[in-house]
Formats: C-alpha cells, structure tokens, sequence
C-alpha cells in the first residue's frame, strides 16, 4: 500500500552523496595501504638490520659474473659469483653472499660495475651479522630504500579522510531525517568545514600524482636522455655477438618484446662484456620492430660499439636513441599534479585568509539576514521572509501564472552519466596500462624502479574499481522509468495540485517507489577569487512510499503546500528552488534516484 503526504521541516541538510561508497572506499584505501605498509616495512627493517652488522676486514678470492645455466632461455641469466674469507673472534669463515638478495639480474652492465666496485675496494669490508658470524654480505641495499614506507602510508591517510569523511555524511543524513530536523546552522559555517576537508584530501591527491610523475619521469625520460648526452663522449670499440634474441613477456593484458644483444669488446686489451642495446631499455609491443633489429646482429656478427672511457664495464649499441613519446607519459602526471595542487592550496590560503576576518559575513548571509557564524530562529522562517519582501517589494521575481499541467520525464541524464563514467574510466586506465606495460613486462629491467611498483598498485586498483563503476552504471540504463504528471502545471502555495505517476520497465527489480518535494534555499557569494553556492533544504514532503504492488506502476495523489513557505525565487545572489525526487531501491543494481526542478507560485493574497 502507498503512504501519502508526510512532511517535516528541516534544518541544515547534508548532500547525499553516497557515504557508505565513500566509507567502503576509504576502508579498501586504508587497509590496502596498511598491507604496503607492512610488507615494506618488513624489507626496511631488513635493510636497516644490517646496518647494525659488524664491519670486517675481508679478502676477495674469487669473483666475476657467470652466465647461468640455461643462460640465453632465462629472463635473468647472469650472476654475480663470489667468494671471500673473514675472521671474527679468530675464527676463520668463508663467505659467498655479495647482496642480501639474490646477485642475478638481466642487466650484465650492473653486476660487473658492482664487481668492478669490489675489487678495487681497498680494504675490502664484509657486513657481518652478530648472532650468526656466518652470515655476511659484501654490499648492503641503501637506505633511501627505507622511504618507500612512506609512500604506502600516504594511501591509509586518504584511506582514513575518505573513511571520516563518509561517516560524518551518514551522520549529517541521519540527524537531517530524524522528525523535527536538527539546528540550524550558518550554511557558509557549514559549507567552510565540509569544502575544506575536501580541499585537504583533493591537495593530497594531486601530491601523490605530481610525486608518481616525477618518481616515473626519472628512469624514463631524464636518465636515458643523461646518459645519452654523456654517451656522446664515450670511445668506439670493436664487437662480436655472443647472442641475440626478442625477448617475451606474458601477463593477462598481453605480450611485450625486448632486445636483447650479448656482446663481448675489448677496451686496452681487457675484455669486457655487456647486453645493453640503448639507454631506454625494458620492453613495449611490436614484435617485428624488435626482431628486424635483434636479425642486423646474428651470432658472430663484428659491429663497433661505444664505451665509456672511466667506467669500460659501460657499453651500449645505440647512444643516440630518441625517447619518443614517453615522455608525455610521466608529463600528464606531473601536470596535473602540479596544476591540481597549486589550485587547491591556494584554495586553502584564501579560505585561512578568509576565515580569520574578524565578522566576516558572505553576501547570501547579508541578503538572507544572517550573521556569521550561526542564526537564530529556523532556516524556513528566513526564506518565507525573504520570498515575501521579494513579492512585496520587487527584491526578485515571483511567477504568477503558469501552464496547466507539466510533464517531467525520467531518465534524461541516465546516458550522459554513463557516458561520462566511460570517458573518465578509459582515460584513467588508457594512463595507467602504459606504466603497467613497463613494470609488469621487466620488472629488472633497465631503468624501472622499485617505487614504480607502489605507485602502480593504488591506480590500477583505482582502474579496476572506474571499470566496474561502467559496468554498475550501465546496469541503470535498465532501471524502470517514472514519469510525473503535474496538474496545474505551476502549484501555488496553499492550494491543491495532483501528482500523477506512471512507471515503465520492469518491476520486478523495483522494490519500493517514493516521490519527495523539497524547498532548498541555495545562496551564492565570492570568497577571493572563488564563486561559493551553499545549499540547504529547509522544507521536505513525502508524497507517496509505495511497495510492490499496482502503486509501482501508476498512481496519483492530492497535494497542498502550506502557504507560509517560501515560492520559486531568483534573486542576483540568492534563489529558493523546488524539486521533486523520484527514489527507489533496485535489487540488483543502482538505485533509483531522479531530481527534477518544478516552480511554485506564492499563496494568493488574503
């Protein structure tokens, strides 16, 4: 059965802007963020363990870098081999351990420049652990790679504010519904508190992209376009091929290529080795790109390649390598990072500027008659008053006629939602697939970071969650449509009008159907440079709950408006705006939830 005409005046009233999606998603953001915590703090306290091993004198007896078993079929086929003796406590010990990891990698370039580094160690240190004397290393991770805890650690405070944020909306909702409403407050008060933590989570937001442009833009433009400059004064040398191959990876979003060329040279008589082809590295699609460079070096083949001078365990193919288009990549990043968090803290400087004005009031406050912080007496009053001196006294405009019925349609804004939510989803993870591509397909590659990984995981997720967020709004387009039919077309206040409903589509998925009228009282003013628009509903009607049954599909209901509210007014700063809301839950799939503007005449004179 359906349940007509409840209404209730109300205070100060929160949008309803989905807190509990706000709060799931503060929670995915907090707890993934609490698990990177975890685990890069445990890699941390590693690193930082062995900064309090002993340091000992130690002798190199062997040590070079080995092509492992199998060498040309694996993704890392080198590694670094070593042995070295050490004495603690007079006691002798043999040690084989170079990192505190593994010493494989696919980059021949970075174990001989590490083996270059201990043989010319003089004297020769082994990290040595105190509680078992067995274990040591010769080189330690560094601690800047203990920093990577705080990046994770940005994610549980977005987590945490999206987290609080939701749950203050859900107790604005819940105080705004209760009978009777709740105080009133002043709308800029309100609207300070609510625009100011949202400027703090949207100036943490565009940190962390300014940060992931610039941790990114690092080993894919500014490196490769050092090296490049500095390779420019490197010497030639001769070169044979010991091996050439496209290399393959394979993840669920497809498969990337690489080049990898193993050639030997020889610099003063020594011979060195090396499988760096150019500055940029890693691996990309297009397979016969990489295959027609990988049949120019055969096995065998002589070409001449290019050595640094200082360093001869530094080789490469080709110095002069174009970085392309990579670089717009990190540069979207960075831009709008850096133009989000210039926006946003100078929002928060004006607003402290503004908010320490001693009696500062905002023009809407003036117009409506209210001093800053706080008013006395009911919102509704306020507007009543105001739309009367706008009748009375010509302050706005009141309509004083208008057609004999109005049709309101549903659905109007359903495709551009959903267009919308395609357009947004396909940018972000057009941005971020690029990035997966470089990280997933070579991890150990040339010149991809560790930090590249932290940064990948909150916006792939973010990705994932925009995708289903399509999928869960295109569910809508099949959502059941409630037309309204409005008689007369333009109600007054204090007088009948008739609300007729007519629902299309199936109802089965509709579990109930309720129309609401609203007065909201909306007052604009600037603040610096910003345009402010603060809202509160200080009127609210149920016309119609209805259950599963014959209401759902059509129905009318009787309406009077009480006479001493508020009309549609428009002034230069200030309007009072009325609206019909059609709501409904749907099982499953997005609910149910249309506005649509009406305009109400005052009541007739006495």
């Amino acid at each position: 059965m359906a349940r007509f005409s409840k209404s209730i005046r109300v205070g100060r009233r929160g949008r309803k802007a989905g807190p509990g999606g706000t709060m799931a998603a503060g929670g995915c953001f907090a707890v993934l963020g609490g698990l990177m915590t975890l685990v890069t703090a445990f890699v941390a306290l590693q690193t930082i363990g062995t900064y309090r091993w002993d340091q000992v004198e130690a002798r190199l007896d062997h040590c070079e870098v080995q092509v492992r078993e199998g060498g040309q079929r694996l993704d890392q086929p080198f590694e670094l081999v070593a042995s070295y003796r050490y004495q603690v406590d007079g006691r002798d010990f043999i040690g084989t351990k170079v990192r505190t990891g593994d010493s494989i990698d696919s980059s021949y370039e970075k174990l001989a420049l590490l083996r270059a580094r201990l043989l010319a160690a003089d004297p020769l240190v082994a990290y040595v652990d105190p509680g078992d004397p067995a274990r040591a290393v010769l080189k330690r991770d560094s601690l800047w790679m203990v920093l990577i805890v705080l990046f994770p650690l940005v994610f549980v405070a977005i987590g945490v504010g999206l987290f609080r944020h939701g749950l203050k909306m859900r107790r604005r909702i819940g105080s705004a519904d209760a009978p009777g409403g709740e105080p009133v407050e002043s709308l800029a008060a309100a609207a300070t508190g609510a625009k100011g933590s949202g400027t703090w989570f949207g100036l943490l937001f565009c940190l962390v992209f300014l940060l992931a442009g610039i941790g990114v833009s690092f080993p894919l433009v500014i490196l490769p376009w050092q090296q490049s400059r500095a390779a420019e004064q490197w010497i030639e040398a001769p070169a044979e091929v010991i091996w050439s191959r496209v290399t393959s990876h394979r993840s669920d979003d497809g498969t990337t290529y690489g080049i990898d060329i193993f050639y030997r040279y020889e610099v003063d008589g020594v011979e060195h080795r090396s499988n760096r082809y150019d500055f940029i590295g890693g691996s990309s699609s297009g397979y016969q790109s990489k295959k027609a460079v990988v049949d120019r070096y055969p096995p065998g083949h002589q070409f001449t390649c290019y050595v640094d001078p200082a360093q001869p365990e530094r080789a490469v193919i080709l110095r002069d390598g174009s970085i392309g288009f990579w670089f717009l990549l990190p540069l979207a990043f960075i831009a709008f990072g850096a133009i989000g968090a210039v926006g946003f803290g100078v929002g928060l400087v004006k607003k402290k500027l503004a908010g320490s004005t001693p009696g500062a009031t905002s023009p809407g406050d003036r117009l409506l008659g209210r001093a800053a912080p706080a008013i006395t007496g009911t919102s509704s009053g306020a507007a009543a008053g105001l739309a009367g001196s706008a009748v009375a006294g010509g302050a706005g405009s009141a309509l004083e006629a208008g057609p004999a019925e109005t049709q309101f349609r549903a659905g109007a804004n359903r495709r551009a939602k959903l267009i919308g939510t395609v357009f947004v989803a396909l940018f972000w993870n057009a941005i971020v697939s690029v990035f997966v591509v470089v990280a997933i397909k070579n991890p150990d590659g040339d010149g991809t970071p560790v930090l590249l990984f932290l940064f990948l995981i909150p916006f792939v997720l973010i990705g994932l969650v925009l995708i289903g967020t399509v999928a869960y709004t295109a569910l809508g387009m099949f959502n059941p449509r409630t037309n309204l039919l409005l008689r007369p077309g333009h109600p007054r206040l204090g007088r009948p009008f008739v609300l007729r409903w007519r629902t299309f589509g199936s109802l089965g998925r509709l579990q109930d159907l309720k129309l609401t009228i609203e007065c909201v009282e909306k007052a604009s003013y600037s603040r610096g440079t910003n345009r402010i628009t603060d809202e509160a509903a200080i009127y609210r009607q149920v016309l119609m709950e209805a259950r599963p049954g014959l209401e759902l599909r059509e129905g009318r209901v009787d309406v009077t408006l009480p006479e001493d509210l508020a009309p549609t007014w428009e002034g230069a700063n200030n309007r009072i705006e009325w609206q019909i809301k059609v709501t409904g839950e749907i099982k499953p799939g997005p609910d149910v939830n249309e506005t649509h503007t009406l305009t109400v005449l005052p009541a007739p004179p006495a």
